[in-house]
């Protein structure tokens, strides 16, 4: 089991987005190599305009630009971004493979949008042996993992229409007309136990678990 967070040589003066570790996790191969991680938040204070043009200008494809330019511009709204990042060094913009962002929780952690990089979908341009596994999953399996820890009972996600049958995968529960899909419960800690079946997960650090809680009193 992970227990060292985000062992990388972390640069926060670097040109980028900065983001807080928060828990080590390990993605994989198509070939089950393992692919260390990082579980992080963004830190909306860090926010660079030249990191930015370097996200965008990388997620080469239309709609993942549009979809990314929304949830970066969700800083500007106080929301809370996730990433699921390699643990490697270089520019984050370089190691992004998921976003999140997150409202903030009263009562459940609803997940407004979650988008994966191109280095994490099977085209063309990325032939399925050098596409990276679980980071969708991963993602997903760690804000259940944060719900629980900061005592929520339910985790929602808003789909889009072609990230439905991605949400039904996971066997989340839809609502009548699907729009929104959530794991409430026991349903939640039975989630994670099957992602931690395939891909490695650390805790998330306990001191950050706390700031949140009091931000939320």
């Amino acid at each position: 089991m992970i227990n060292k967070i985000c062992s990388y040589n972390y640069n926060p003066y670097a040109t980028s987005f900065k983001s807080r570790p928060l828990a080590d996790v390990e993605l994989k191969k198509p070939d089950g190599k393992p692919v260390k991680a990082c579980f992080s938040e963004f830190d909306i204070n860090g926010e660079d305009k030249q990191a930015y043009r370097e996200i965008t200008r990388r997620w080469k494809d239309i709609a993942s630009k549009i979809r990314l330019d929304e949830i970066l511009n969700e800083f500007k709204y106080g929301k809370k971004i996730y990433a699921i990042e390699l643990a490697e060094e270089g520019d984050l913009a370089d190691r992004l493979l998921t976003l999140a962002s997150i409202n903030d929780p009263p009562f459940s952690l609803d997940v407004e949008q979650l988008l994966s990089s191109p280095a994490s979908r099977h085209s063309l341009e990325n032939p399925t042996q050098d596409r990276i596994k679980g980071g969708g999953t991963v993602m997903m399996a760690m804000l259940t993992k944060l719900a629980g820890q900061l005592g929520l009972d339910e985790i929602s996600v808003s789909p889009t229409r072609n990230s439905r049958s991605f949400y039904e995968g996971l066997e989340m529960k839809p609502d009548y007309d699907k729009n929104f899909y959530c794991f409430q419960g026991s349903d939640m800690g039975k989630f994670i136990n099957k992602v931690e079946r395939e891909y490695e997960m650390g805790e998330i650090n306990s001191e950050y678990i706390e700031e949140v809680k009091d931000s939320l009193l």
